[in-house]
């Protein structure tokens, strides 16, 4: 009806500006919609693997910033949860610089935890540190343990002998009782 002169021109741009302010008042409300769908998206937190919780570092009340994490007492960010796969643990070993001689793939550790005392745990040998710690003396060596049962936890203290392979042509004299 603009082209054919029957409606004036002004009121033909009112139309259209009216036209487009309805437009971009939709797309507002749509963009306001998909910005609270990612905050309801948020109420839930996943872990990128399967695990277990081991730390909880957040309480009922606490104020959670946007991707930020839980805000502590000096208002930095600190992690939420502490989610660990225990299906297979690592034991860290500081083994005396005296018997670094001995580390290498063939050393096993056999190890026993308080709440299992019945109980030996394997652990096979996987790296070391190849640098010692200068305040201790000791060098960082690393085991693995199947943990498929998920008995042993993280951070559990734990007792262990280290057998390491023998020089061939070395003998060990006992004394005879």
């Amino acid at each position: 009806m603009g082209q054919s002169q029957a409606v004036s021109g002004q009121s033909v741009s009112v139309q259209n500006a009216n036209e487009q302010s309805a437009k971009a008042e939709l797309e507002a409300a749509e963009h306001k919609v998909a910005q609270y769908q990612a905050m309801i998206h948020f109420k839930s937190i996943e872990a990128p693997f399967d695990g277990v919780v081991i730390a909880r570092n957040i309480n009922v009340g606490d104020y959670v910033g946007a991707g930020s994490g839980n805000m502590n007492a000096n208002g930095t960010a600190s992690e939420l949860f502490t989610v660990a796969d225990t299906h297979a643990m690592r034991l860290f070993v500081s083994v005396p610089e005296t018997f670094s001689a001995t580390l290498s793939s063939e050393l096993m550790a056999k190890v026993t935890v308080p709440q299992f005392p019945n109980k030996v745990f394997e652990a096979k040998f996987l790296t070391i540190a190849k640098g010692f710690d200068p305040n201790t003396r000791t060098v960082i060596t690393e085991f693995s343990i199947d943990n498929a049962e998920q008995k042993l936890w993280p951070g559990s203290f734990a007792s262990v002998t280290l057998t390491a392979p023998a020089d061939p042509g070395v003998y060990t004299i006992l004394p005879v009782h």
